[in-house]
């Protein structure tokens, strides 16, 4: 059995209307996601289904995540402290600022998922996600770092998308197998968009081949 406990905050002023458990917001409504992956506490090991060659459906264990205390223990209004280092967050805070940010570019409701590159995505969104780690964390310059912020978020999409290619489409022989293996985080229906119209098209697959000759002649 599955238990999910969502910390979830709004931004003042902002209204939101649920739906037997959807959430519905306005044009104007920003609704911050939970502050990082951790915080969704999986209070009981979970179950897996995984479906074998022969079509029979099995069930294996999953661990439950680790609770990010320094986001969850903080009170209405207080926030970490971070700093910049490279342009990069660091110091004391520095993982969990990493992990938020992560968090972020994860969250359908901040981030679109159909696009394939990281400059697709509006101004709107941008500012939506950067909203977002005002809320939770602070810096004297925070406004002077915010481009740097979006490129290290950048980082971490790409990072996402790498390894989301290797561990779902790479290992797989066929185009149905791929599309049933759903990472998490994505629906079906955004999973076979990405898949078709990113990881499988003739641009992306060429930029891979050349990558990978490149790679082969630096051995």
């Amino acid at each position: 059995m599955l238990l999910n406990f969502y910390v979830v905050h709004v931004f003042p002023g902002v209204g939101v209307t649920r739906n037997n458990g959807d959430m519905n917001t306005s044009r104007t409504s920003v609704v911050r996601p939970p502050p990082v992956e951790e915080v969704v506490v999986m209070a009981e090991n979970t179950t897996e289904s995984q479906q074998t060659d022969q079509g029979v459906t099995k069930e294996r264990k999953k661990r439950g995540r680790t609770i990010c205390k320094q986001l969850i223990n903080l009170k209405p209004g207080q926030k970490l402290p971070i700093i910049f280092k490279n342009r990069r967050g660091a110091g004391p805070n520095g993982s969990v600022w990493s992990s938020y940010l992560g968090t972020i570019i994860r969250n359908s409701q901040m981030c679109p998922v159909r696009i394939k590159d990281w400059d697709e995505i509006g101004r709107e969104e941008l500012e939506h996600m950067w909203a977002a780690v005002q809320e939770s964390f602070t810096n004297p310059d925070m406004e002077s770092a915010k481009e740097d912020v979006f490129d290290h978020m950048n980082e971490v999409w790409r990072t996402w998308r790498s390894k989301m290619n290797c561990k779902h489409v790479k290992v797989r022989d066929n185009l149905e197998d791929i599309l049933g293996d759903v990472p998490e985080f994505l629906n079906k229906e955004d999973w076979e968009w990405v898949v078709k119209e990113k990881f499988l098209s003739k641009e992306f697959l060429e930029i891979n081949k050349r990558n990978e000759e490149t790679e082969q002649r630096k051995q």
